[in-house]
């Protein structure tokens, strides 16, 4: 029995072709089928999707398409035809987003970059959601969290391995938590040089080697901000028709980075806004998420 298929026989035989692994999320290629639609899910590295890339996955989706934000921040499109499908299919492929949905497991605080926290994790959540792609087995539900050591952080979030950036004896670290959140307490520390490889070894069940610190002081985070404007807006119900979202990105100049949170807004930390009549702006707007 291939779960998620019904009336849908062409479907139900692509999907036939391998058993899916009991947990195991949508993907682009291996959609969840439910009478005559198709669900799919776009997985973000760190929630991050290009404004250009949002429009043209919009306009594939089509009308009768909606789009939502998920738990880990990545894009869920529902309610898609055979058609709608197939153009979905080959716009992810178009930007390289078809084959590498486990990029999606790793989360990360949404305004990170160059002007904000305490170092900026933009290659290192690359080099992790690289790495997650390329790994041969992985469970279904293991996940990534990274936070940079900004005010707007994820250190409250749950992952099967979370890395937060402290200051130790002024050198900034990964302070590593195990199956558990940053807030709830971590095992000890590693070098930033280190992130990938220790999340490779955790996936594959071997304990990495931590460097043991004084937690009797509270670490070292920082106050330092974006120093551009943060902008973004709510996604009622955290799902809109395919057609909401368009009119979104297309607020934005081409190829602006926006950032999906866990839960709900969409920000983009560094922005030229083209049309803000339904955009929000300020800390207040983020950080309150």
């Amino acid at each position: 029995m291939v779960p998620y298929v019904a009336l849908l026989p062409s479907v139900a035989v692509r999907l036939s072709e391998r058993e899916r692994v009991v947990g195991a999320c949508p993907t682009v290629r291996e959609p969840f089928v439910a009478r005559d639609v198709y669900l799919v899910r776009i997985g973000l590295a760190g929630g991050e999707i290009r404004s250009s890339e949002l429009l043209a996955l919009a306009a594939a989706a089509g009308p009768g398409a909606l789009i939502e934000v998920t738990n880990r921040a990545n894009l869920q499109i529902r309610s898609l035809d055979d058609a709608a499908w197939e153009r979905v299919i080959d716009c992810a492929e178009a930007f390289g987003r078809a084959d590498n949905d486990r990029a999606g497991r790793v989360i990360a605080d949404p305004l990170f970059g160059p002007s904000t926290g305490l170092l900026d994790i933009s290659a290192v959540v690359a080099d992790v959601a690289a790495r997650l792609v390329a790994l041969e087995d992985l469970s279904p539900k293991f996940g990534v969290v990274i936070d940079s050591g900004g005010p707007v952080h994820v250190r409250n979030r749950r992952a099967s391995i979370a890395l937060g950036a402290v200051l130790v004896d002024d050198e900034v670290r990964f302070e590593v938590a195990l199956g558990s959140s940053l807030n709830d307490g971590a095992s000890g520390t590693i070098a930033i040089s280190e992130a990938a490889d220790t999340v490779a070894s955790i996936a594959l069940g071997v304990q990495p080697r931590l460097l043991s610190y004084d937690r009797g002081t509270p670490p070292g985070f920082t106050t330092k901000v974006a120093d551009s404007p943060v902008v973004g807006t709510h996604v009622p119900l955290g799902r809109q028709p395919a057609a909401w979202w368009a009119d979104f990105a297309s607020s934005f100049a081409t190829d602006t980075v926006l950032r999906v949170t866990t839960r709900g807004p969409v920000v983009a930390p560094s922005a030229v806004v083209t049309d803000d009549d339904d955009l929000y702006r300020g800390d207040d707007a983020a950080t309150d998420r």
